[in-house]
């Protein structure tokens, strides 16, 4: 925290105009500006002309936190000076005080004073002016807080004092002889003027004190002349804690900076992610456009083809078609050469695979599916046997067989057939019970026989 050379100007002037005044009422000053005419009267300057003002040549510093500068959050509460069981009307308030005992420097100049000032301030008034002002206006706040119970701050006789801030009370920042401090009613009433505060704010630690233990006024401060070693010694502080607080000011820009950068960087990189997103979706776009244009240009049968196939204009136009449950029923719909092209784009997609070629990997409802488009298509498969019309006849005959009887009188010589032949009768053998263990053992034994026949014949 700094203390404003304001602040501390400010009291000065308060205190030399009371030093001046000596407490006189006369002459009486009124009207909107009556303050104005009044200092212009104590100080012998004119408002119109600011340069001859005699407090232009006070110069005062901001006054710098130097050791043990404690602040806090307290309630402001307002109490009345002498004992009521009316209670105040003003409503307590939070602010932040300096704690006592805390301690900040800085410097209090005049500077000589030129023929325009008619009655200039010297260093000796100033230091007169504060100690007989402030010092009697500590008695006398002193017997206000003793008469309800507060015991004051005690104020050290070497030092000077003076009362500076909020809730100084209104005598210690008006003139003895001219006050007309406005004192409140209550709603509906008009308020009074006197010489005097009826209440005095304290610093409380509850908003609503219960007791006085703890209450403080606020504004009290005293001044000392420092030596000049003291002087150096504080300035060598000041200087370091400047030189620690510029080299973290330093840090906190350039980290400012390294973010700042680092934020633009990524707002970059978002942008022109985000321009790389409009484009290729633009790109998808024109892509999905051009697919949708080509895919109505399609015929119905090249559209299946294209389904089955798995094109991406297909998955991009119908994602939800599905080959065989959808597409495969339309191969009975259509007929010629349309039929021959749809079986052949799903031939060639199974062919790749043998769970959906091979009849031995297969289900069976699949190989289903493979014998009508070798069907269709009038191609061979390496799991399907080439045979003879004269095998298809024995094939045929054999099939046709109605018993075991027929068999045995057909003259069928088991040495004599092919592997389709041998496969029919033995079909035919299981057909009639032959492969049962409770079965004659003349059937049984022709079942064998069969069996082992076909194993020696080629695949």
């Amino acid at each position: 925290p700094v203390i404003p050379g304001s602040a501390i100007k400010g009291a000065i002037r308060t205190a030399v105009l009371n030093f001046r005044n000596r407490g006189a009422s006369q002459p009486q000053f009124r009207g909107r500006n009556a303050s104005k005419q009044m200092e212009e009267h104590l100080l012998e300057y004119s408002f119109r002309n600011m340069g001859s003002d005699p407090f232009r040549l006070v110069k005062v510093s901001d006054f710098m936190p130097c050791r043990n500068v404690k602040q806090r959050i307290c309630y402001a509460v307002d109490f009345k000076k002498r004992p009521s069981e009316k209670e105040p009307a003003a409503l307590y308030q939070m602010q932040e005080v300096i704690e006592p005992g805390s301690t900040f420097w800085g410097s209090i100049t005049v500077t000589k004073a030129p023929s325009s000032i008619r009655k200039p301030v010297t260093m000796q008034e100033i230091q007169e002016a504060l100690a007989k002002f402030y010092g009697s206006e500590k008695q006398r706040e002193d017997r206000e807080l003793a008469n309800i119970q507060i015991t004051p701050p005690m104020v050290d006789n070497d030092c000077i004092p003076m009362r500076i801030g909020r809730h100084s009370g209104a005598e210690c920042v008006t003139v003895k002889g001219h006050r007309k401090i406005k004192i409140m009613q209550g709603p509906g009433n008009r308020p009074k003027f006197k010489d005097h505060a009826t209440t005095v704010w304290l610093a409380s630690p509850a908003r609503r004190p219960r007791n006085v233990q703890g209450l403080l006024p606020m504004g009290w401060t005293v001044l000392k002349k420092l030596s000049t070693d003291e002087v150096r010694e504080l300035q060598q502080e000041q200087d370091k804690k400047r030189a620690t607080r510029m080299a973290e000011l330093k840090r906190q820009r350039e980290e400012a900076l390294r973010a700042e950068q680092e934020r633009l960087a990524r707002q970059q990189a978002e942008e022109e992610a985000q321009r790389r997103k409009e484009k290729q979706k633009a790109k998808e776009k024109e892509r999905q456009k051009a697919l949708a244009q080509q895919w109505e240009s399609m015929s119905p049968v090249e559209q299946y083809i294209a389904i089955v196939r798995g094109d991406e204009i297909a998955r991009a136009m119908e994602p939800s078609k599905e080959p065989v449950r959808d597409i495969w029923p339309k191969l009975n719909e259509l007929e010629g050469e349309e039929q021959k092209a749809l079986a052949q784009a799903f031939k060639e997609i199974w062919e790749k695979e043998s769970s959906t070629w091979r009849k031995k990997k297969c289900t069976s409802g699949q190989w289903k599916k493979v014998e009508r488009l070798l069907s269709i298509l009038e191609i061979d498969h390496p799991d399907l046997q080439k045979i003879s019309e004269q095998d298809k006849e024995l094939v045929e005959r054999i099939s046709n067989l109605k018993d075991w009887g027929a068999y045995k009188s057909s003259g069928i010589n088991l040495k004599d057939l092919s592997r389709p032949a041998a496969e029919a009768l033995l079909a035919k053998l299981r057909q009639w019970g032959c492969d049962n263990k409770k079965a004659k053992k003349v059937k049984i034994k022709a079942f064998e026989e069969v069996k082992a026949f076909i194993r020696t014949l080629p695949a």
